[in-house]
């Protein structure tokens, strides 16, 4: 159940577009089939496809290795944020931007440690935190001890205030 459950978090929006598309095409065809029909579904298709590939932005990790993230999350000097992400993920995609400006603006109090859940350090962090859906927030405390975490798409200011309330 765990991983039908990973699969359909992060690689359904793909499938279910195609889903949609060969759904439009029966009703389509119930009709007769032309080719104007052909072609009106695969400009659909065709944009389908770009806007996806426009969405599904390079989010880079900042750490490299399992030892650099355990480093960091133990320096004693701020309070940390693992976010679990994946690439093919809408809300992830969505998060991006608004961790991006908290990092900006909270950087000198706050560290952020992005992990792609498809890639190493992330796989082996994923499963030793139970992560299951993504984008998922760990907060911890500048001695790297667990405070909390939140899943989902948050904004800037929930984000602060999870950890603050700790």
């Amino acid at each position: 159940m765990r991983l039908l459950v990973r699969i359909f978090n992060h690689r359904s929006f793909p499938l279910i577009a195609a889903l949609a598309l060969i759904v439009a095409a029966l009703i389509a065809g119930r009709d007769g089939f032309s080719g104007a029909d052909a072609l009106i579904l695969l400009v659909v298709a065709a944009a389908a496809v770009l806007v996806w590939r426009m969405l599904v932005t390079h989010q880079t990790e900042s750490m490299d290795s399992l030892e650099a993230v355990r480093e960091a999350l133990h320096n004693g000097q701020r309070a940390t944020v693992l976010e679990f992400f994946s690439t093919t993920c809408a809300g992830c995609l969505a998060m991006k931007p608004v961790v991006d400006r908290l990092e900006a603006e909270a950087g000198e109090r706050l560290q952020i440690i992005r992990l792609n859940i498809d890639e190493e350090p992330g796989r082996t962090l994923m499963e030793e935190y139970g992560v299951i859906f993504t984008p998922t927030f760990i907060y911890f405390d500048p001695d790297g001890n667990k405070l909390r975490e939140s899943i989902g798409v948050l904004d800037q200011a929930r984000i602060l205030f999870d950890l603050e309330r700790t």
